[in-house]
């Protein structure tokens, strides 16, 4: 299955590439009927790790790349694709509740793996002195 792993910010324009898809999903009114919503999720049959930074919110998804080509396809080969990087393990990885994860290269966030049992899932991770991951 070929897949595209990404990660977007909401803080301002230079969070995430600027199109239309983005500046509807990333403002905060919107978040809960886009990224912020199991439902929405779901049916994208998308993998969205969650995590609040500073004032505005970071995404890190995981998403087939049909889906992206339709929805997003500013999205690939841009500064917040981390695809590449993924697969060649060229990412620094850390250890959540007794599992290894490839950390997003922009916030050092956790990004899951796009398999069966993942998709569809939505997930909060919360960073300090103790990192956790946690499926909503």
């Amino acid at each position: 299955m070929d897949v595209i792993y990404f990660s977007v910010n909401n803080w301002d324009e230079t969070g995430s590439p600027d199109s239309a898809s983005f500046n509807e999903w990333l403002l905060d009114s919107n978040i809960d009927k886009y990224f912020g919503s199991k439902e929405w999720i779901a049916e994208n049959e998308l993998i969205v790790v969650e995590m609040g930074v500073d004032m505005s919110v970071s995404f890190i998804v995981s998403a087939k790349r049909e889906w992206v080509e339709k929805h997003c396809p500013e999205i690939i080969g841009s500064e917040f694709d981390c695809t590449q990087r993924y697969i060649d393990g060229n990412l620094e990885t850390e250890m959540l509740d007794g599992n290894q994860y490839y950390l997003d290269p922009i916030w050092s966030a956790p990004i899951i793996e796009y398999v069966p049992d993942n998709i569809g899932k939505r997930y909060i991770f919360y960073w300090g002195d103790e990192d956790k991951l946690k499926e909503l």
